[in-house]
């Protein structure tokens, strides 16, 4: 999951540089969620996650908990 104020798509491919690294499989495609914080004020300011991009996350964390209650991973 990467939270970010416009694209998102560099802390992506880093996390994927990092996993790589440490021999990590994908289990699911990145999630990502976009804030809109462009300017100084913006990126200063607390963010509101929408209720959608919440849930998205939320189903996520839920699949990834379940996979490993399973041991699938």
């Amino acid at each position: 999951m990467v939270c970010a104020g416009s694209d998102g798509q560099g802390a992506i491919r880093q996390l994927e540089r990092i996993a790589l690294g440490w021999r990590l499989e994908p289990v699911a495609p990145p999630t990502l969620v976009i804030t809109h914080a462009q300017t100084p004020v913006d990126i200063l300011r607390p963010k509101t996650i929408e209720p959608t991009d919440r849930q998205r996350c939320q189903e996520l964390g839920e699949m990834l908990a379940a996979g490993m209650a399973m041991g699938l991973f």
